[in-house]
């Protein structure tokens, strides 16, 4: 079963790249870009809320590479059904 699930569900080698350079990324803006340099009032300038989205992201992230996975197999379905 795991080999199934890592098979359906696993990210490709391009997709775990791009996605290491987003999360980088993201890494390095939480680190440069602070909230007195946007427009957010001060009420709201909680820092500790900014250092923790990367699971959030990294979970949306992973889900819309299994819905697009699953889109992707499902035409491939489809058209070896038409041949």
């Amino acid at each position: 079963m795991t080999k199934l699930f890592d098979r359906t569900f696993g990210t490709s080698t391009e997709d775990a790249v791009s996605d290491m350079d987003i999360l980088e990324k993201i890494g390095l803006l939480q680190q440069f870009v602070k909230p007195h340099h946007l427009d957010i009032p001060k009420v709201l300038h909680n820092e500790a809320s900014w250092l923790d989205p990367c699971p959030e992201v990294s979970s949306e992230v992973a889900s819309e590479e299994v819905a697009v996975h699953l889109r992707a197999r499902a035409q491939r379905h489809n058209t070896a059904e038409m041949v």
